[in-house]
């Protein structure tokens, strides 16, 4: 493998790494938004 597909590679992983904690993020706010609406109603 010579640098040019060492470094495509990489960006590629990169991406999907970046894919990853971006729906992990998503998630988290929105179990963040439906805590917040139950502390609300709670109230």
């Amino acid at each position: 493998m010579n640098e040019m597909e060492q470094i495509k590679w990489g960006i590629e992983e990169l991406s999907k790494q970046i894919a990853r904690l971006h729906d992990l993020v998503v998630k988290q706010d929105r179990e963040l938004q439906a805590i917040k609406s139950l502390l609300k109603q709670s109230r």
